[in-house]
């Protein structure tokens, strides 16, 4: 099974930025006060007049970007406004040269790039033996399954704390029009399995981060690397000041994703049934 990394979106984020950005031009921190279009921080009373003017401002706690328009005694002005007020102890981030729309979008890159080669596990235990029932739709989000076991939801001791694993010669996947259909064997004699949990293991892909705590499924450094792969190329092929230090960038991640692509594949697991296309 692949581990799950202890990454978020978030960590993610900020290594990625802190490799593209000039350090005065990206910054991280918590707001002391603010309101429906400013942020303010006393740690930025030693910033010029208007030198966060025309970066991007980002609140995960609203998740929200915007453009800041002017700044001025430690305080960021925005527009649009927004939907609801800055409090003091929001984090935020603030970058004058990248958006972090494009910043998630290379994140999520980077991880379907991957996704049709890699499995990470997936344990449901959302399903229950009903008497005399033997069809059961299959949870979404496997894309293949490999084991189903069964437990008491009552009773103490020892014999209700073990999972009891079914033979697989006594359940199969089929594919139908309507979805995935787990399919009990039924010659088998369930009678001590009714009303008792179903637990499936398996396999899925790794899928998009779409908030800032879920632990990215995917080597952290193949993420990293393919997306400063893909951000340093936009800017060394533009208009950017500094287009040799991006070129140089891009060269040397593009040599390190090379190196851990044999990595990122892993396999079904013996004896899996597939639930869908990855």
């Amino acid at each position: 099974m692949t581990n799950i990394y202890n990454f978020t979106r978030r960590d993610l984020r900020r290594q990625i930025m802190r490799f593209l950005s000039q350090v005065e031009d990206y910054r991280t921190g918590q707001a002391t006060s603010g309101g429906f279009i400013s942020l303010a921080d006393t740690q930025m009373a030693a910033d010029a007049a208007n030198y966060w003017a025309g970066a991007q401002v980002y609140i995960p706690t609203l998740n929200a970007q915007r453009r800041v328009g002017s700044f001025a005694s430690s305080t960021l002005y925005f527009v649009p406004t927004l939907a609801a007020a800055v409090v003091s102890g929001y984090d935020y981030e603030i970058c004058k040269d990248f958006r972090i729309e494009e910043v998630h979008d290379a994140i999520d890159r980077a991880i379907m790039e991957v996704s049709h080669v890699m499995l990470t596990s997936r344990v449901d235990t959302t399903l229950t033996k009903r008497a005399d029932e033997y069809r059961y739709s299959v949870p979404s989000g496997f894309a293949y399954l490999a084991e189903v076991w069964y437990k008491d939801y009552t009773g103490t001791g020892d014999s209700y704390d073990r999972w009891e694993e079914v033979d697989p010669i006594h359940w199969d996947v089929l594919l139908e029009a309507s979805g995935p259909i787990l399919v009990l064997n039924h010659d088998y004699d369930w009678t001590d399995v009714n009303s008792k949990a179903l637990r499936l293991v398996g396999q899925t892909p790794p899928l998009r981060l779409s908030d800032e705590t879920t632990n990215v499924a995917v080597n952290p450094e193949w993420v990293i690397q393919h997306a400063l792969m893909n951000l340093s190329a936009k800017r060394a092929s533009g208009s950017d000041d500094r287009p040799d230090q991006y070129q140089r960038m891009h060269m040397l991640a593009r040599q390190a994703i090379e190196r851990l692509r044999p990595l990122m594949y892993s396999p079904p697991l013996p004896g899996s049934r597939r639930v869908m296309e990855t």
